[in-house]
């Protein structure tokens, strides 16, 4: 994600705004893949800051760079090795520019340097259970907010009696771009190589990949060939044979024109493994079937469809696989479409701009968190942007 502007004044980039949302996250810009696309649509409507953790820097203050692609201010505080945590004068300066705005919460591990702001609304967006030194902000912030959003189903049954305003969002893919892998793309030249059938999955190469399981697929199918894309993220020792291809990682922008000459689309992945939501959604929109094993934290929605066969043992995987590349009958996949208009960035960010607007505009400013509540002593020298 193209970002310009590094290190220009909070100033040159922040209009006066009412109902800007400043979203607090542990995760680097281009690491936050389910945010992106979601504030690059709230960025059309209002002014968005995405408030990363702090770097180390010889001075402090503020770096901001405006991401060219989506609109959405990047915010970094730059912060010296050894001080003081001067997170809250960091948010300060950046509250002072911005006006009141709508506090999102990515992460529970805010709550500290930021309890003191009168907030119009407050989200906390759960995509994972906390550790241990979150859990209790998590606590405090859903006693807070006046939204919660869960990234799982299970996520949304574990908090749904914690909180009146609940409401699950576990996948949020963007279609139009998937779907151009379903008309002819140019297939790229680290794949075009490859036999047929080939099958293929994206997704990082990490311990929740059952690579045993992948390399029997292999070994009893040696003719067919299993593209995977993604980085390496695991110390184990990877499967090699002559239809394993290994392809490294690649954008979200390139992976259109791999799905679209896949035959299936496979999830080998290892028992309870929790999965990325968005994985079989992504190709779905691509036109591709998917095989699976059984997952946590995909939609039931998804898992339930007609192209999704779910396999608990390599005999029924390779069955399943055949059978889906047997099939020529399209008719299943206008379920799948059905389906994927409810998941689309576009519907999702609808939705939730619906019930943050409805927040707002029931809440009168206050701070949600308590003025004075024990805020963290976070230093009192001046941030300067």
């Amino acid at each position: 994600m193209a970002m310009d502007g590094i290190n220009c004044p909070i100033a040159s980039v922040c209009g006066p705004s009412n109902s800007a949302i400043i979203c607090f996250s542990s995760l680097r810009w281009p690491e936050a893949h389910r945010l992106r696309p979601l504030l690059a649509r709230f960025a059309r409507q209002r002014q968005v800051f995405f408030l990363e953790e702090p770097e180390v820097s010889a001075g402090e203050r503020l770096r901001v760079s405006p991401c060219s692609a989506t609109g959405v201010q990047v915010v970094t505080p730059m912060l010296p090795a050894n001080g003081t945590d001067n997170r809250r004068a960091a948010l300060d300066l950046l509250l002072a520019r911005s006006g009141a705005a709508i506090g999102w919460y990515a992460t529970p591990e805010a709550v500290p340097y930021s309890r003191h702001v009168s907030w119009l609304a407050t989200v906390y967006d759960c995509t994972e259970t906390p550790s241990a030194l979150g859990l209790p902000f998590e606590r405090h912030l859903i006693e807070a907010a006046d939204l919660v959003f869960t990234a799982s189903s299970e996520l949304h049954d574990a908090l749904r009696a914690a909180h009146p305003h609940i409401h699950c969002f576990p996948v949020c893919i963007d279609v139009e771009h998937f779907a151009t892998a379903r008309g002819l793309i140019a297939e790229p030249d680290d794949q075009i190589g490859l036999r047929r059938p080939l099958l293929g999955r994206y997704g990082a190469v990490d311990d929740r990949l059952d690579l045993d399981l992948l390399a029997r697929l292999a070994a009893q199918r040696p003719h067919w060939q299993f593209a995977l894309i993604g980085a390496i993220e695991t110390a184990r020792d990877l499967p090699r044979a002559r239809n394993i291809h290994w392809l490294g990682d690649r954008s979200e922008a390139e992976l259109p024109a791999y799905l679209s000459h896949w035959d299936v689309a496979i999830m080998p992945m290892a028992p309870d493994a929790v999965s990325d939501p968005a994985e079989a959604p992504r190709y779905l929109a691509a036109g591709r079937r998917v095989v699976t094993t059984p997952l946590k934290g995909a939609a039931r929605s998804v898992t339930a469809l007609e192209a999704v066969a779910v396999a608990t043992s390599a005999e029924a995987f390779l069955h399943a696989a055949e059978e889906a590349m047997r099939r020529a009958d399209v008719s299943d996949f206008v379920a799948v479409d059905d389906l994927l208009a409810t998941l689309s960035c576009d519907a999702v960010q609808r939705d939730m701009a619906a019930l943050l607007s409805a927040a707002e505009l029931s809440q009168a400013p206050a701070s949600y968190f308590g003025l004075g509540a024990n805020p963290l002593p976070l230093g009192g020298r001046k941030l300067s942007a």
